[in-house]
């Protein structure tokens, strides 16, 4: 009789959304990274990264964990660069990013969050997610203005103005 020996191997995935549609320049905008430790032995020590796309300027993070799993720090204003030292089997950490475009940002904006699983540890799904979406530029009223010869123009005619109330007074 042979009893097979089953490798034990930390094994995590990671799922990322973001607010749906298009964003206008300037508004604020949701992300939500869900890291999944789903090998057959906990997945202590795997690192969760994101950094700030190009074109968002600022953005503010919480943490919500499940499953056993525990928050590293419960919310952050920086890139997420968090090691997540309890992080047991069916356990998920869940990171809800408020991000603000800046009023600038143009075309689109692509965000790519990564999950690195510890020591000899797997990627059980996808160990990074991205997500993309599209900016509406700001287009404020534009401010009317006049070319050189229309100002010239439109001293002459004030000139002219004036000069008629001069007469009429005489």
């Amino acid at each position: 009789v042979s009893n097979p020996v089953t490798a034990l191997v930390p094994g995590v995935s990671i799922a990322k959304t973001s607010t749906a549609g298009t964003l206008a320049a300037g508004s604020t905008f949701t992300y939500t990274v869900t890291a999944t430790s789903n090998g057959n032995t906990p997945a202590h020590g795997a690192m969760v990264f994101d950094a700030l796309p190009s074109g968002v300027e600022s953005w503010s993070w919480t943490c919500a964990a499940t499953g056993g799993a525990v928050c590293p720090v419960a919310n952050g204003t920086a890139a997420l660069n968090e090691t997540i030292a309890n992080f047991p089997v069916g356990g998920q950490v869940v990171y809800t990013i408020t991000a603000k475009l800046a009023i600038t940002a143009s075309g689109t904006v692509a965000n790519t969050a990564t999950v690195t699983p510890p020591g000899v540890g797997v990627c059980n799904g996808a160990c990074a997610a991205s997500v993309s979406n599209l900016v509406a530029a700001n287009n404020p009223n534009p401010v009317p203005t006049l070319s050189q010869y229309a100002l010239a123009l439109l001293m002459l005619m004030v000139v002219a103005m004036g000069a008629g109330v001069v007469r009429q007074r005489r």
